[in-house]
């Protein structure tokens, strides 16, 4: 397969695709580290150079922004390798899932997406239910066209669960949709996106910044913007009508994408596994409330915390599947395709 990662300076280079992380020229990629690793010999402290000063002692000067913003005792060799493992634990939560969960699974490790980040992201936002944010997508930003949603739960989730879209070239992408396509036996376009292959289009008014967005080459927080639909990156697949419509302007363009199905749903199936979410929204939240409780949280704390889930499940028709795992609902009343993550998802380099 043809992979085009940083043509025209796009495309990070040390993403790593072992585990969805993105890393930098010297990193090792997010290698496994022993919460419990021995000391040295000749009683170094047993850390990576990078985590130590020149007397053998960890100084906060040489620890990752990451691990700084975790807190804790920077000076305590236990609690700077308690952090590395509660972070690696964490990415991998987040990032290495092949699988679709079902809503009891979903519900069991309802805590797990809670953590210091996702907690940080709502005091940071003053546990407010719903609202524009701009303290987390900056002023001026148009977090979302629906008052009612709670954009900085989702996107922070989604963010921590991103994969970068693939970049093929033309030639490739073009092959490989003619390969899926074969398997259309009706012959009708809108048996599409259910193929083991589906292919849906995008239209934007930005090429290059969606592109960075898709890449993950931005800091940009709003991984999905919210709509009509729920929080999501909308496209459809209506042989490009819808696409076009939203590719108006100088820089308008239509991007072609290939979904792997394997993690996709309907509206339809997602509307009763959604129901039987919300119907025992209740174990989910006596599951977080004991999770925040054995972090040393008190009861105002816990219940504004509660108030935000409850209302981004209730409010936001996607949460559900995102915590799901899905890649993309197909909703099939307006034939939309509404993406929630690139992993399983190719684009076409024909610009």
């Amino acid at each position: 397969m043809s992979k085009v990662q940083n043509s025209g300076g796009k495309g990070n280079p040390y993403h790593n695709d072992n585990n969805g992380r993105f890393t930098s020229a010297n990193d090792t990629g997010g290698q496994s580290v022993d919460a419990n690793a021995p000391q040295s010999q000749d009683g170094a402290s047993g850390l990576p150079d990078w985590l130590t000063s020149a007397d053998g002692a960890t100084s906060s000067d040489n620890l990752p922004d990451w691990l700084s913003a975790l807190g804790g005792n920077d000076d305590d060799e236990d609690d700077v390798w308690g952090r590395i493992s509660q972070q690696v634990e964490s990415d991998r939560f987040f990032k290495n899932r092949d699988k679709v969960r079902t809503v009891d699974e979903t519900i069991e490790v309802i805590d797990k997406f809670f953590d210091d980040e996702v907690l940080g992201v709502l005091e940071q936002t003053g546990f407010k239910t719903s609202g524009r944010f701009p303290e987390y997508f900056g002023l001026g930003a148009a977090s979302t066209s629906h008052a009612s949603i709670n954009v900085p739960l989702v996107n922070i989730i989604a963010k921590k669960m991103f994969h970068p879209i693939t970049v093929l070239d033309s030639k490739q992408f073009d092959s490989e949709w003619r390969v899926a396509k074969r398997s259309n036996t009706s012959g009708a376009d809108s048996n599409i996106p259910y193929l083991p292959v589906g292919y849906v289009q995008r239209g934007v008014h930005n090429q290059d910044a969606r592109l960075k967005d898709a890449l993950g080459e931005t800091d940009n927080n709003l991984i999905l913007p919210n709509g009509c639909y729920g929080s999501c990156i909308y496209s459809a697949y209506d042989g490009g009508r819808t696409a076009r419509s939203y590719a108006y302007g100088q820089n308008g363009y239509v991007f072609n994408y290939l979904i792997d199905n394997k993690n996709t749903t309907t509206s339809t199936k997602h509307y009763s596994e959604r129901q039987r979410f919300l119907n025992n929204i209740s174990t989910a939240e006596k599951k977080l409330e004991q999770h925040l409780k054995a972090k040393g949280k008190d009861d105002d704390y816990c219940q504004k915390a509660i108030r935000v889930f409850h209302n981004a499940a209730h409010h936001d028709e996607t949460f559900v599947a995102l915590l799901m795992g899905y890649d993309c609902v197909y909703d099939e009343g307006a034939k939309y395709s509404l993406i929630l993550n690139y992993k399983n998802i190719k684009t076409k380099k024909d610009w």
